[in-house]
């Protein structure tokens, strides 16, 4: 899982406030396929290309934030 970075001034109670607990992975069923994340893919060969298929070899993160 990749991360979020969270600043100081997010988690000094003034303002925009990171809410506790709130980060996960986005695991809509649309990213997986045959329970695996459903990655981009190239074509090996000369030139190399990318299918135009496929997502990220991880899953986004989201966070909440309170105003």
């Amino acid at each position: 899982m990749d991360s979020i970075l969270i600043t100081a001034s997010l988690l000094n109670n003034k303002g925009i406030e990171y809410k506790k607990g709130s980060i996960h992975s986005l695991q809509k069923p649309y990213l997986f396929r045959k329970k695996y994340i459903n990655r981009w893919y190239i074509k090996w060969g000369k030139p190399r290309r990318h299918y135009g298929k496929g997502y990220s070899d991880h899953l986004p993160v989201i966070a909440e934030f309170i105003y």
